[in-house]
């Protein structure tokens, strides 16, 4: 007898939740309870600005660097760019200015040490590309090409290794990444450098971003960089008002994460951007700016216990009900004592110059003395 409609919903959704929490996928989950780290590794990421709060943004990255430069260990330079035919450039060098250089230059003297962000970023249409990806993933020359230029990069920058951010690649080229990882990391552990893989947020490995084989980078970098922010974004699913970062999902993520990951290899992405969501457009702001957006709106502030998120609503220019997620001093703190919690390897913040003040006093709670 053939199954209904209904019948066949029920199995599906029993065979996700057995592929989220069943272990015969993956490692067994360590039994000690993790250490407490009191020590993390702390990175941050460059992201030139961009807009019409450009000017704002780069000078609060330079602020942040001058003033709160013991909490950033690596600055993860999110300035590079690939072409269709799989080349790598920096694209901040086409903006004809020093601000590249004068960051480097001032990370370096705070004594931080910078990383080349390699990506299949397409800057001319703001979005990952899968082909670029694979196009360097199924070519020998190719890569031999990147891993070349990437030695010369980081050599004329004075930089101390990689970090590989492939996104929105097809699944099948999974285990074409993972060679990948493991070719740059050979080469960078010729010179003494790092490499960090950054990674989407997954709670199993048949549905979600299959291309990730968690384990298997893990084996072949120094660190995995979960990106545990834009849960609920206009260009994910599902595309509904809701927090930038979900404390629930993000533990859902961990506990499978550490499945697979040694928990110090691990570092905690934590988001320092909003949404503005209104019934005309979905409009993304630094953390600063939805602050100022809150206070001048009149808006009314709440507390959403289902997700442990921050949130204010005000009426917006078209007469309708806008919303808008954000981080306070609270909302930080409890993603940062997500790291002790689980043991992690440390905490990622993204990008520099998109947080409130609120993020450092989160920080000088958590990890007193730093």
């Amino acid at each position: 007898m053939p199954i209904t409609r209904a019948q066949y919903a029920v199995i599906l959704e029993n065979a996700k939740k057995l592929a989220e929490t069943s272990t015969s996928l993956r490692s067994v989950y360590p039994a000690a309870p993790p250490k407490e780290t009191l020590n993390p590794v702390r990175m941050a990421f460059f992201q030139r600005g961009q807009g019409q709060d450009a000017s704002e943004i780069n000078g609060r990255v330079i602020e942040a660097l001058k003033n709160q430069h013991t909490y950033v260990q690596y600055l993860n330079m999110m300035s590079y760019g690939m072409k269709s035919d799989g080349d790598v450039f920096n694209g901040d060098k086409t903006f004809g200015d020093s601000f590249f250089d004068d960051v480097e230059k001032l990370a370096h003297e705070k004594g931080l040490k910078t990383l080349v962000v390699l990506n299949n970023y397409d800057i001319w249409r703001n979005c990952f590309d899968a082909q670029y990806a694979h196009s360097v993933l199924t070519s020998s020359e190719k890569q031999e090409k990147v891993i070349q230029w990437l030695v010369e990069e980081i050599e004329q920058n004075g930089d101390s290794g990689v970090n590989i951010d492939f996104e929105d690649l097809y699944p099948a080229d999974r285990d074409l990444l993972t060679q990948f990882v493991a070719k740059v990391n050979g080469e960078m552990k010729k010179h003494g450098w790092t490499t960090v893989v950054s990674v989407m947020c997954k709670t199993n490995d048949t549905y979600d971003y299959r291309y990730y084989d968690y384990e298997n980078l893990a084996k072949n970098a120094d660190y995995i960089f979960v990106m545990s922010y834009d849960i609920y974004n206009p260009r994910g699913t599902p595309q509904l008002p809701g927090p930038n970062y979900s404390i629930p999902f993000v533990e859902k993520t961990l506990k499978f994460a550490v499945m697979s990951v040694p928990p110090q290899k691990l570092l905690l992405g934590v988001g320092s951007h909003s949404w503005i969501w209104n019934d005309s457009e979905r409009t993304q702001m630094p953390a600063w700016k939805a602050d100022q957006m809150v206070a001048t709106q009149q808006a009314t502030g709440y507390k959403d216990p289902a997700y442990n998120a921050s949130y204010a609503t005000y009426k917006s220019a078209s007469g309708g009900t806008a919303k808008v997620y954000y981080q306070d001093q609270q909302t930080y703190q409890t993603e940062f004592e997500l790291v002790k919690k689980y043991g992690l390897g440390g905490y990622g913040l993204f990008p520099l110059g998109w947080e409130t003040g609120s993020l450092w006093t989160a920080l000088r709670n958590v990890y007193p003395g730093q």
